[in-house]
């Protein structure tokens, strides 16, 4: 696939595996956006890159951040063609010692900020004929450790997310 001046947009991009894809991705050719909160990661990542990499700093867990996101991101490259979902919040801890606020958190970013921007971007992407949505899922999914529930409920809420969209 031909990745020049595809406009890609990847959450959870100011570190990580969120951050190592954008830079990859602009190095081929792509245009990036990355998503994130942490406003000071993605300025480093955009300097860091001499400015090819597009920051837009967004909190995904609402409708609200999303949409203003996406709205920046079509203002300055016209759509969208790739999605890669990368945002998360770990929240591991025992069990017994996690707390709700964690666990809103988490879901809030994995998984429901996931489904907005699938939402938004897949929106985007049928008035370009076409796109590609990835989520980023763990092992955890499928072999839970010890201390990672909330990491695990959201990494296995991904994948069902992740088979839901392929048939929609």
């Amino acid at each position: 696939m031909e990745l020049k001046d595809k406009i890609f947009v990847i959450t959870g991009a100011a570190r990580g595996i969120g951050a190592e894809a954008a830079r990859r991705f602009s190095g081929m050719g792509a245009k990036v956006v990355a998503l994130d909160v942490d406003e000071d990661g993605l300025r480093r990542l955009e300097t860091e890159v001499d400015g090819a990499i597009h920051g837009v700093c967004a909190d995904i867990s609402n409708e609200k951040g999303v949409e203003g996101a996406f709205e920046e991101v079509v203002a300055k490259f016209g759509g969208v063609d790739v999605l890669i979902n990368c945002a998360v919040i770990r929240g591991n801890g025992p069990l017994a010692e996690v707390e709700e606020a964690t666990i809103d958190l988490a879901l809030g970013v994995g998984l429901k900020g996931g489904i907005l921007c699938a939402k938004r971007a897949a929106e985007e992407m049928r008035k370009r004929g076409g796109g590609a949505i990835v989520n980023m899922s763990s092992f955890y999914a499928h072999t839970p450790a010890k201390e990672r529930v909330v990491y695990v409920a959201v990494k296995g809420g991904v994948e069902g997310l992740t088979r839901a969209l392929a048939v929609e």
